[in-house]
């Protein structure tokens, strides 16, 4: 058995996007030779860091008995004076609350347990990533660095400035060069960082992707074809968040000399368009659908779990689908089943990427076919369209072509699609058998 510390800020209890696949690898790391000692953070601390999450004690239920858990807390509560208080940061601030504390647990947790021999970190946030490195330096362990998502060379959010930029690339240059192996979630982000990380050894950087866990894909039937007009409500559901901020998308697309204060020194190191992310086309092309067929209108339902930004209102609106806006708040994971029982079909949706394919194949999507529902994808070719037609799981749509994307969805909304889910590939996103692969990364370096 080899003993390791994992180091992942996020972790059950507190429901957040990015606890899940650390929470997966924990659940099954003992069935192939590896006992985790877990260092995350207090749950009041992540709590005052992601607003949007949530206590739920029912998914303790998912790390195995006995398994230890360390919960640290900050050093000094987390309070930002303001939306712009990370200025005095040139990373996410997580680490200047939280590393004195967790360093002293590591190095303690190290110490007293002298046959831990690696440490594993999951980031973001980003920052951790120093707390990492720096207990392996100290301790002479070898670091292995799990990616859940792009950190210097990414669109969604702007860096503070260039200066903020380049600070963060050069702590992602250094941890990725100390690093003894480098994983991250998708093909594309591999990519990502394989290409803007000159030198990086690309045989080093392997892929473990996101999970699903708690259903047997086994006993899924064939998915039968359903007429949204042979209903009386067919609600298309999204869980969580759709990463968009339309202030920042403002900025994004505005000169810097016609931004005003702070917002002049802000950059974008990568050119990708959010707004893919959100409904906004799936709302174009219903409008469309809903012009040609009215009796739609009454029948076809968007339903959003989680919490629903006033955005999302006022992008209904531009297309005149307000009305047919469904928000069911924050629903915990364990609730899902009684919430989504009455859905039809799920959306999922892609951020574009104009020189590159999208990287994202979100945890989400696994919860879709959890549930046995059809997925309307308006996704830009990437990871996320290779999955959704090699699982055939649903309809391919691509939101930059409205007229043929109207028409797909004409059809599939009409008529149905009977899918037959091709069960050996989905079997493949299990998280024992990702776990196993991340296993057999850790194995192969430790001996």
């Amino acid at each position: 058995m080899h003993k390791i510390l994992f180091i992942s800020f996020e972790f059950h209890p507190v429901q957040t996007t990015g606890n899940f696949r650390a929470a997966n690898f924990v659940k099954y790391f003992s069935e192939f030779g590896i006992e985790p000692v877990v260092l995350c953070g207090a749950e009041e601390s992540i709590l005052q860091y992601y607003k949007s999450g949530r206590i739920n004690n029912a998914l303790l239920a998912d790390i195995p008995t006995g398994c230890e858990v360390h919960r640290v807390p900050f050093d000094k509560p987390y309070i930002p004076a303001s939306k712009y208080a990370q200025l005095k940061y040139y990373a996410d601030p997580i680490c200047s609350f939280w590393k004195k504390a967790a360093f002293k647990k590591a190095l303690e947790i190290i110490g007293q347990t002298p046959s831990i021999k690696a440490i594993l970190v999951s980031l973001p946030p980003f920052s951790v990533g120093d707390l990492a490195m720096k207990v392996s330096k100290k301790t002479g362990l070898p670091l292995f660095v799990d990616l859940r998502d792009a950190w210097s060379y990414q669109g969604q959010f702007p860096f503070f400035s260039r200066a903020h930029y380049f600070a963060n690339f050069l702590k992602e240059k250094r941890l990725l060069k100390h690093a003894t192996a480098i994983i991250t979630v998708t093909n594309q982000l591999a990519e990502i960082y394989v290409r803007t990380n000159t030198g990086l050894d690309e045989s080093n950087v392997k892929i473990v992707y996101n999970s699903y866990t708690n259903f047997d894909i086994e006993k899924q039937e064939t998915i039968p074809a359903k007429s949204a007009i042979d209903t009386d409500q067919y609600i298309i559901g999204y869980i969580g968040a759709f990463y968009f901020n339309p202030e920042s998308e403002k900025i994004r697309i505005t000169p810097w000399w016609k931004r005003s204060g702070v917002r002049k020194f802000f950059y974008y190191s990568a050119k990708e368009e959010w707004i893919y992310r959100t409904p906004y086309f799936f709302f174009k092309s219903l409008a469309r659908l809903f012009n040609k067929h009215p009796l739609l209108r009454k029948k076809v339902f968007f339903g959003h779990i989680g919490d629903t930004p006033q955005w999302l209102y006022r992008m209904a609106k531009e297309f005149g689908v307000q009305d047919n806006i469904m928000s069911y708040g924050f629903v915990k994971k364990d609730e899902l089943a009684s919430v989504v029982q009455n859905f039809s079909a799920f959306l999922a949706t892609t951020e574009k990427i104009p020189v590159n394919k999208s990287f994202c194949l979100p945890s989400k999507t696994f919860d879709y076919i959890k549930y046995g529902k059809p997925i309307i994808g308006f996704v830009k070719q990437g990871d996320y369209s290779e999955f959704l037609e090699k699982a055939n799981m649903g309809v391919i749509i691509d939101p930059d072509n409205i007229s043929e994307a109207t028409e797909k969805l004409e059809s599939f909304l009409l008529t149905g699609k009977e899918l037959a889910p091709k069960k050996s590939y989905i079997l493949n996103f299990h998280a024992r058998e990702q776990t196993r692969l991340l296993s057999n990364i850790l194995k192969e370096k430790l001996t």
